[in-house]
């Protein structure tokens, strides 16, 4: 039997790999903690907004905006359905050099640590996705 070593790609899918810790919270309450908002803040732009999206999508939406304003990587997690939020050492968008790990832990550690999470808490997650 023939072990692959490394990465495998195809057109189809891509490998990943993201420094970080499952988040614990439903994106509404993660957004309360983030930006210091209430339920009734929330409910009042999803009413300017006229949307029709159930809060949690509408919260995941301005959860993943967010995070991307303030450089936090966030990935879902297929196969268990968990959001991964941290910093990605490599994927099909990013590329990272073996010297530089120590600087994305680094990055991957404040991310979480602004959080709310300890950097105990940081696990390394890797896996394909479709792209």
């Amino acid at each position: 039997m023939k072990i692959r070593q490394g990465f495998v790609s195809n057109s189809s899918s891509s490998s990943f790999c993201i420094i970080g810790v499952v988040m614990k919270e439903e994106s509404m309450e993660m957004l309360k903690k983030i930006l210091d908002i209430n339920d009734e803040f929330i409910f009042k732009k999803m009413s300017e907004e006229n949307t029709t999206e159930t809060i949690e999508d509408f919260c995941q939406e301005w959860l993943e905006e967010t995070f991307e304003e303030k450089g936090i990587e966030t990935h879902l997690m297929e196969d268990s359905g968990e959001s991964v939020i941290g910093n990605y050492v490599s994927s099909w968008e990013y590329e990272c050099s073996s010297h530089d790990a120590q600087l994305e832990f680094d990055k991957a550690k404040d991310i979480v640590t602004q959080l709310g999470y300890s950097a105990s808490d940081l696990k390394i997650f890797v896996g394909t996705q479709c792209c």
